[in-house]
Order: C-alpha cells, then structure tokens, then sequence
C-alpha cells in the first residue's frame, strides 16, 4: 500500500535535512515524499536538495502562502497514494513508521485517521521543553461524543486519502500561521469522527520531535494554543452538534493546573491558556462558516493583500473556495486625495481584487485634487467616488464626522473595510467609528513610517489594538509602530512590489526618446514631487559635481505640488542639466537611461523603487 509522506516547512533549513533523511531510509519501498515550503528564503530549499538530490519519491513544492492549514492542503492536493500521513520538519520518523500505517489501515477498514507516538528529543529539561504525545498502548476512538479523549498531534499521524476527500480540506484558519493559531489536527479528528470513522492510537509508529521552546516562550505558546482549542471547538458547537460539548468542557477544565491551584501555588496555573480559550470561543464568531466540510470561510486574509502588493499574474493567483455564497465586499477608504503612492497602493488592490470576482468600493475625500484621482481611478476600471465621510488625518474629526462615517459603512454593508494611512498614525475616531458599525473585519494599512508626536502615538496604539489588522509596507513602518506600543502580532509586514517589465529597452532606445544625447551622464531619479522626497537636494548635490564639460544630466519623473518650485531650483542650480518628465505611464525608459539612479527620500527606503533598475 503506497504511503506518501507529507511535510510542511517553512524557514526551517537547519532541521528539515535531518526530517527528510530519517525518511529516505525507511525499510519501506512504496512511498513517496511531498514537501511544502512556504519559507521566505532559499535556505530550505538549499538543504532538501542537498539530501535529496533527483530522487523521484521527492516532490518539492515553493509556496508563497502562509498557514499549515494552507500547506497541509496543498500536500494532500499532490499525495499520490491511499495513505496520506504528515509529520514536522524539525522531527525523525522511525524506520518501521510507514510500513506499520499501511499495517494497520488494512488490518482495521473503519480506521479513518491514525496518531502515533511522539517522543521528545534530547534537550535541558531546566532551560525549556519540547512537546510531545507518549502513546502507551493501542487505543481506539469511535464516536465524537469521546473526542475529548484523543489529543494526538499532527507531528505523527496518518489518514486515508478517501477520508480526507469525503471529510473535506483542513481548516486553513486553524494551525500554526492562521489567525487561529493551533489545533488544525484536532479539528479534524473530530471531523474525522463526525464522518463515522475510528480513530487510532498506536506506540510503535513513532517520531522523535527536537522542537525545543524555552520556558520563556511557554505563557505565549500556551495562550495561542488555547485561542486555537476554544475556536476550533466552538466551531461546532455553532453548528448546532451536541457531540461536541464534552470536548468543549473538558478542554476548558485542561486549561487549569488543578494541582498547583489545590496546593494553593497562584503562579502558572495555565490562566494565559485559559484566557486564550475564551478568547477563541469569542473570535470564532469573527468567521462564517461552511456547514457542508464544517470549515471557517475565511475573512478576505491579510495573505490576500500580499498577492495584490507585490503583482502577481492574475492566472497565478490562488482563488477563494467556491463554498462561499456570495463575492466578498471590500470597502477601502483612503485619507488621502492626490495620485500618490498610498492612492496608488489602494488602486491597485481594488483592481485585483475585482479582477479575482470580488465587490470592491474604493472612497477618497472629497478635495480640490478629487476629480482628476476619480478619473484616473475610472480609466483604470476602479469603482470608486470622493466623499466628505472619510476625512484626511490631518482634518479635526468630530463625533458629527464620526456618525456621518459610521452610517456610510452600515448603509455599504462590506464584509471588511480596509483604511489607508499614509503615515505611522491611525485615527482613533476612525476606527472607532467602524467597530461601531458593526461586525465587519476592520484592517488599517500603514504607509509610511512619519510622526513622533506623543499625543498620535497613544491614539494609534489604542486605534491598533481595535483593529482587527495593520498592514505595513516597509520595516521602518513596522518599527516606528511598536515603539507606539502597538502589539506585535497585530502587525504584517506586506512590501510593496511590481511586475518585471516586459520589455527592458536598451540604453540608447531610451534616451533617444528622452531626448537625451547618448554621450551625456545621466543621474535619473523618480518621485512624487513633494519636500519629504529630497529632490532639492538631488539638485544640490548635483551642482557640486564636477563637470567642465557639463555632461551631467539630471532626469527626474513624477509630478507634485513642488514641481515648479524645484524646476526653478534647477534652472538657478543646473543651468538647463535638468528634465521634468512629468507623471510617465512606463517607467522603463526613466532607468533605462540613467548611469545613476538616486533614491533621495530622507524617509523612506522603498526597496521596489531601487529595484526597478536592476531589470
């Protein structure tokens, strides 16, 4: 019986050679491996080709996802045998492992879901732990009302594939990566049970788990564990099956050290994996739910904003599962009204969104500068309008505003608002204004790492926390928000990108249409004409470059306010060395051209705009 091995990874180059290895030299012939990576560097994928070489029974697949619900899928997507079991990166799997899942799946037909044995790696038991699941003897779980009884983890267990096909796909909003944080194998178990299968329990089928965690991390660990537990139950419990209520009750009474609370000893009595718990009991409501594979329906995910930000082909793009009724509704709010690059940000999702079928609703402020973004939003196919509810941050709000704003949201009825920022600063009335509309998923985006007044970094920490999100493009954002007191996992980091130009022009080409002689030295530099982006200086240190046969060339793209008082600037400075392009709808040309290309903002380190040359 063909056994394939499933393992999801990411950013675990150190520890996923040894995982694989221990495989590969199974006394078991008909397996196969698949190995999904959702890593952010090479270095995973460096070591699964040093140990695997071109072995065919080794399937490597780069995702940019993120989630074990997410990988789990995509692995079971490209099992190719009956048995499909999974384990972790950073475990080793027993010789005899698969040899003995085929044994009992065909010894036991209504067995739908194996657990075996997971044993801690050597490790100091006074600096940390490392989890584990010790399986004393054989054991069997036949209906979901003894859920409760089974806490196997998904370090070592094995399904039929025709189990998982009835069952349905994991949970991607349960399990390490997802909002929900854990339990992604529990969930199914029970799930698994639900359908009328056996669970089993087996002690010789083991791996020996090296996921070291310092005691230090324990509190947090446990917190998240707990939201996970509480979500994943209370899932079924809103699904109106009974079954589950001694699982629920149970698992409530896990939380607490009853020993140490008996012994009258106040410290570590697992109150941080109780909180965790009721808190996902109360966040399970944030997500609808698909009846049919008793699944949350993902909330559109801040993972979805990555594939708009960095431009992905659109034939590449992962869909959202056909179980939802209806196209999400996205309202995106912007506090600013010129074309910038925070209007441009909020353009750009709502035109792939919609691409992808999704109703999106784009709002600006009603300024002098509104017209000419509305009509550059409609060329572009963009739903959008101005509107005098959203307010530029730099605008007093008062409650009149934020009822004004508050009716707007509950009369568009979204499924989430998403509101633009274009400095380190989110509005308290804003947010506030939104969360009482109602339950809608509130997610800020941050844009540039600006402001250090005390006053706006207290507001934007208590904003954030209301927030269901924050997304950042840039690490100097990131940064500039905890020091605010924002909390950390509320952030994302999601950098900005683009696409590969499809056709790179030569030098020459270039300049020929620029107008620019070919012998000339040309310094080119591209930006919204604004003082915070540093083209005066450009212009200054341009004149102090030595050049007796005036052959320097300045080029600068883009327009803004500042435009005519830096064109004088450098007619003063440059003595005619210098060319406004304007707005340019291809940049190609402005790098293509240049021997030099100065980023000059004092604030920004936009990696994407020193990236373009490099095509």
């Amino acid at each position: 019986m063909h056994v394939t091995v499933c393992i999801c990874t990411r950013n675990r180059g150190d520890s996923i050679a040894m995982a694989l290895r221990s495989i590969l030299v199974a006394n078991y012939a008909d397996f196969d491996v698949v190995i999904v990576d959702q890593s952010s560097s090479d270095e995973t994928a460096e070591a699964v080709r040093r140990v695997a070489g071109d072995d065919p029974r080794v399937t490597y697949i780069r995702s940019d996802t993120v989630g074990s619900g997410v990988a789990h899928n995509i692995s079971m997507a490209n099992a190719r045998g009956p048995i499909v079991s999974f384990t972790d990166d950073d475990c080793e799997v027993c010789p005899d492992r698969m040899r003995l899942f085929a044994r009992y799946f065909a010894n036991n037909p209504d067995v739908g879901l194996i657990f075996g044995a997971v044993y801690a790696g050597p490790h100091d038991a006074g600096a940390g732990f490392v989890p584990d699941y010790p399986v004393p003897r054989f054991r069997r779980v036949t209906s979901p009302w003894l859920k409760w009884r089974e806490r196997g983890i998904g370090a070592n267990m094995a399904f039929r594939k025709e189990v998982l096909e009835r069952v349905g796909s994991f949970d991607e909003v349960l399990g390490p990566g997802a909002p929900l944080h854990a339990c992604l194998d529990g969930d199914m178990t029970y799930r698994v049970l639900k359908a009328g299968y056996s669970v089993l329990n087996v002690p010789d089928a083991y791996v020996v788990h090296h996921g070291f965690r310092a005691w230090g991390e324990g509190q947090k660990m446990m917190r998240r564990v707990g939201l996970g537990v509480g979500a994943a139950y209370m899932k079924h419990l809103r699904l109106g099956d009974p079954a589950v209520l001694p699982t629920l009750v149970v698992e409530a009474a896990r939380c607490i050290s009853w020993k140490r609370l008996f012994l009258l000893r106040w410290r570590h009595l697992g109150l941080a994996r109780f909180y965790g718990y009721l808190k996902g009991m109360v966040q399970s409501y944030h997500y609808p739910i698909d009846p049919q594979h008793r699944t949350y329906i993902p909330s559109p995910k801040l993972n979805d904003l990555r594939v708009c930000l960095v431009g992905k082909d659109k034939k590449t793009m992962p869909r959202r599962p056909d179980t939802h009724t209806r196209a999400p509704k996205v309202l995106l709010l912007t506090t600013t009204a010129e074309i910038g690059g925070t209007e441009r940000i909020a353009v750009s999702l709502s035109r792939e969104f919609t691409a992808r079928g999704w109703r999106m609703h784009t709002v600006f402020p009603q300024q002098p500068g509104s017209a000419a973004l509305l009509k550059w939003c409609h060329n572009q196919n963009v739903d959008a309008e101005a509107n005098p509810v959203v307010l530029p941050v730099t605008v007093p709000h008062s409650f009149r505003n934020m009822l004004a704003l508050r009716r707007f949201v509950r009369r568009n009825n979204p499924d989430v608002i998403n509101i633009h920022y274009g400095s380190s600063f989110i509005s308290l009335k804003d947010i506030i204004a939104i969360r009482l509309a109602g339950r809608y998923r509130c997610v800020a985006t941050v844009n540039h790492p600006a402001g250090d007044d005390i006053r706006k970094r207290i507001m934007t920490n208590v904003a954030a926390r209301l927030c269901h999100g924050i997304v950042v493009i840039s690490h100097a954002t990131q940064e500039r928000l905890l020091a605010a007191g924002v909390p950390q996992d509320k952030i994302h980091l999601i950098p900005c990108g683009s696409p590969v130009p499809r056709h790179i022009p030569t030098r020459a080409e270039a300049r020929a249409r620029l107008n620019i002689p070919a012998s000339a030295f040309v310094i080119s530099s591209l930006a919204r004409l604004t003082p915070s982006k540093g083209i005066a200086a450009l212009i200054e240190a341009a004149r102090r470059l030595p050049d007796p046969e005036s052959q320097i060339i300045v080029v600068i793209a883009g327009d803004g306010p500042e435009r005519a008082t830096l064109e004088n600037l450098a007619s003063a400075r440059l003595n005619g060395r210098a060319r406004f392009l304007g707005r340019v709808p291809d940049t190609a040309d402005v790098y293509s051209a240049a021997d030099i290309f100065v980023l000059a903002s004092a604030m920004e380190g936009f990696g994407l705009v020193v990236r373009h040359p490099s095509f």
